[in-house]
């Protein structure tokens, strides 16, 4: 993938809120994958993020965007799906409040289409679709081809403090 401009296309654009980016940091590095890979996908095929409606992430299309083999590409979204079932963080809300919740409230494994279907939480369509303010923002293809959890996390956290304006 050749690198584009800031403003030139945001085909896989990544936007989510600070508070997933800090809450990311208890993810494996396929499971970060899946939910970016979800988030870009949700925009392009304009079904936008719900949690009424799944999401289907097919292995072609993650083998194509983190350059894996296409055979291991089902095994290595069914773990991450599966992952996610048995995550949850912890964030405080606009008010202060103490929120705990899962990654995601749903896991479609559908082997025979070499895709699965995820459905996100409340919690975490709202964090990634507010974009009122304090939302970190990046091309998919800049973490695509990172190989370790620990990049991805330092080039999410570069990019989040770049963009702050000051720090408290």
């Amino acid at each position: 993938m050749t690198n584009q401009k800031k403003g030139k296309n945001t085909q896989d654009l990544v936007v989510k809120s600070n508070r997933i980016i800090t809450a990311f940091q208890n993810l494996s590095l396929t499971e970060m994958c899946l939910i970016q890979l979800a988030i870009v996908d949700a925009r392009d095929t304009e079904h936008g993020l719900d949690v009424n409606k799944p999401l289907n992430i097919s292995a072609k299309r993650y083998a194509e965007v983190f350059d894996i083999q296409i055979d291991t590409a089902y095994k290595v979204l069914a773990s991450a799906g599966k992952g996610l079932r048995a995550r949850y963080f912890t964030f405080l809300d606009d008010t202060g409040s103490k929120i705990e919740t899962n990654w995601v409230q749903q896991v479609r494994y559908v082997k025979s289409e070499g895709r699965i279907e995820v459905i996100f939480t409340i919690a975490v369509v709202n964090e990634i679709t507010r974009l009122g303010s304090h939302f970190t923002q990046y091309d998919l293809e800049f973490i695509a081809t990172l190989n370790s959890i620990y990049s991805v996390r330092l080039y999410e956290l570069i990019v989040k403090w770049l963009s702050a304006k000051k720090t408290d």
